[in-house]
């Protein structure tokens, strides 16, 4: 799989000290981003929607943590999350390698390239070389 730049994941969960939601920093290299611009005609006109498409191949660089499923990082003490990471609906996945820990509306504002993931699929039927992650956000 051909890949095209960096990504920064950022992984929710909710801090049991201040019963927040809260986001652990991943930097993941090596992964294929795709932009596209969706558009449908409707009674009420013209809809347009940006959709972004995020391959990840499972033997990327992910700062050398482990990949885990949602519920079982949820388990996860704050340390240990620390050892792992997960892909979820409603994380987020900025373009590039941001090297701090930001909240989400100071992300929205300092960079472009932001997406919500709303989709997650491992593909895994598949030769080694062709294994990983499809994430779809917008």
């Amino acid at each position: 799989m051909k890949t095209n730049c960096v990504v920064t994941l950022y992984n929710h969960y909710t801090n049991p000290d201040t019963e927040r939601v809260a986001y652990k920093r991943t930097v993941i290299k090596n992964v294929n981003w795709q932009e596209y611009q969706k558009t449908s005609v409707t009674e009420k006109g013209l809809l347009s929607a940006n959709q972004i498409n995020v391959f990840v191949p499972f033997n990327s660089d992910f700062e050398g943590k482990e990949y885990i499923g949602p519920k079982e990082y949820r388990r996860l003490s704050n340390e240990d999350k620390e050892k792992y990471f997960t892909f979820d609906n409603d994380d987020y996945i900025v373009k590039g390698e941001i090297d701090e820990s930001l909240t989400v509306d100071t992300l929205k504002k300092k960079y472009d390239n932001v997406m919500t993931v709303i989709s997650v699929l491992i593909c895994d039927n598949c030769s080694n070389s062709m294994k990983h992650y499809e994430l779809v956000g917008k």
